[in-house]
């Protein structure tokens, strides 16, 4: 939880972290992603995402193997959080990843609100 919020802080501050805070934190997130839960996991993605930081493919494997069963159970802020983060990286989520997702978006759909 805490590492989310922190990144989630900094993103929202605007702060841009530099190379090697940023490298150090993507190596302390990566083995934790499997253990983290759905909120912490879109926010991290929305935050990674936001400040451009380039977490690499095996992180981003790591990120889509942990959310990809907490779909169906996504609120749907969590969902646009993690859509977005996904977005930012240039992540290519498999196709049966996105297929859940886009069936979760489809569920969710009375639930979003123009802004």
């Amino acid at each position: 939880q805490h590492l989310a919020n922190t990144l989630w802080g900094l993103a929202r501050l605007g702060f841009v972290p530099g190379p090697m805070w940023s490298q150090a934190f993507l190596n302390a997130t990566g083995p934790k992603l499997l253990a983290m839960h759905a909120h912490e996991l879109c926010s991290l993605a929305w935050a990674v995402g936001k400040l451009r930081m380039a977490p690499g493919p095996v992180w981003v494997s790591q990120l889509l193997l942990a959310t990809q069963p907490m779909l169906p159970r996504m609120q749907p802020h969590q969902l646009s959080q993690l859509l977005l983060g996904l977005s930012s990286l240039n992540a290519r989520p498999p196709a049966q990843w996105m297929a859940a997702a886009l069936r979760v978006s489809q569920q969710h759909a009375s639930y979003y609100t123009p802004q």
